[in-house]
């Protein structure tokens, strides 16, 4: 063990770590020593600081709001007791979501802001924060019970070595939770419907509909690809499916109606994530076994 006596001394090793930072009596605060320092890195770095502020607001547009209610239990019941990383973690929405008694959370994410927004929602007790790259983890290998990966394969440019390094990271019989944008949903059969009610109810001031906020790293998950990543990675498929299929469809703010069409949406989306599952949703949703 390290000089800290702490939960987390066999799993984060102190040779690949800048020390403890932060307020002692917060949630611990490391960053590792090895930061990938390419272009794309650093971009999609600097643009999640600058979304910090205001990222938590995204969940409350209604269609995304109505779909998390159930998509992050969801998650939570796919992960283990033990030590859990939620790389990726941002604001910490997840990872707050997965506290209980018998979990240690590691909250992973390469945003000094959104670090220290994620820092506010964890216990100081069974929580550490560190500032890490999903490619290049410094975690002790075969350390972790599981890994949730919600939203940030999609933002890295090789994300095939995240899944290769967070396998790494996994215990026998350990858990990689999965929550990425689908690359085999078919925006294309919403679009002519989505289009045809921006305009019908667009304001008469507002000439035309407004884009989401992208990040410059936006490469969605085929499942397929995933698969074959996962098995080379030495991980067994335990479940997969989608969600967010007829939930997904982007309806005006102005439409009346709009938040029962959701609540509707989301009650059909996971009900069908239990009895029959598929891969068109606009998220992918799996979970793998970690093999040996």
């Amino acid at each position: 063990m390290n000089q800290h006596g702490t939960w987390y001394d066999d799993v984060l090793p102190a040779d690949r770590l800048d020390g403890l930072a932060g307020d002692p009596a917060g949630v611990p605060c490391f960053t590792a020593l090895d930061l990938p320092d390419d272009e794309a890195s650093l971009i999609d770095e600097k643009y999640h600081d600058g979304e910090a502020e205001i990222y938590d607001s995204y969940c409350e547009i209604p269609r995304y709001r109505e779909a998390e209610s159930w998509i992050v239990p969801w998650l939570d019941t796919a992960v283990p007791a033990g030590i859990v990383l939620d790389v990726g973690t941002g604001t910490g929405r997840v990872a707050a979501a997965l506290q209980r008694p018998d979990r240690r959370l590691i909250a992973v994410d390469r945003s000094v802001e959104m670090l220290a927004r994620a820092r506010a929602r964890l216990d100081p007790r069974r929580s550490v924060a560190l500032r890490s790259d999903a490619r290049t983890l410094p975690i002790a290998s075969g350390s972790v019970d599981a890994a949730v990966c919600s939203g940030v394969l999609h933002h890295l440019p090789h994300w095939p070595d995240a899944v290769l390094e967070l396998a790494r990271t996994l215990r026998p019989g350990g858990r990689l939770v999965v929550r990425e944008p689908n690359a085999r949903y078919p925006e294309h059969w919403f679009a002519p419907l989505e289009n045809l009610l921006e305009r019908a109810f667009r304001p008469a001031d507002r000439p035309g509909p407004t884009e989401e906020s992208l990040s410059p790293t936006e490469y969605p998950i085929d499942p397929a690809t995933l698969a074959t990543v996962a098995r080379v990675a030495g991980l067994r498929r335990v479940f997969e499916g989608s969600a967010m299929f007829l939930g997904s469809l982007a309806l005006p703010d102005r439409m009346p109606g709009h938040r029962s069409y959701y609540a509707a949406a989301n009650l059909v989306d996971r009900a069908v994530l239990r009895l029959r599952p598929h891969s068109r949703g606009a998220l992918t949703l799996s979970v793998w076994s970690k093999v040996g």
